[in-house]
């Protein structure tokens, strides 16, 4: 149990430091001309998506099992939280309700495909 919550706060670190150089080099583009603010936008919010799919899906590697049960925790404080703080900035619109509903769904999926994807080797 010990070394299961070492390599969950060494990936949940990992993980954290890569989304910050992720979202600092495209808002540095966005900022300096080279893209447009939005299309720097939108691009953080996709590679969001993948960020949060590889997290769930090496975190379901560590776990070995019950990826449905880690992905299910996973995507139900990510989906309270960020529905939550969205409500309450008037910034749920259509668009991020989808984007968040989409990033639930990945956090869910990647769990499992990274419990099976594990058993298989």
């Amino acid at each position: 149990m010990k070394s299961f919550f070492k390599k969950f706060l060494l990936l949940t670190v990992i993980t954290a430091i890569v989304a910050t150089i992720i979202c600092f080099i495209f808002s540095s583009l966005g900022k300096s001309g080279i893209m447009t603010p939005e299309t720097s936008s939108l691009t953080v919010s996709l590679l969001g998506i993948l960020i949060f799919f590889f997290y769930s899906f090496f975190l379901g590697m560590i776990v070995k099992k019950k990826g449905w049960l880690i992905g299910l925790i996973l995507a139900a404080i990510y989906g309270t939280i960020a529905y939550s703080l969205a409500g309450t900035s008037d910034k749920l619109d259509l668009v991020n309700g989808i984007m968040i509903g989409i990033k639930v769904l990945s956090l869910f999926l990647g769990a499992i495909i990274g419990v099976n994807f594990k058993s298989k080797k």
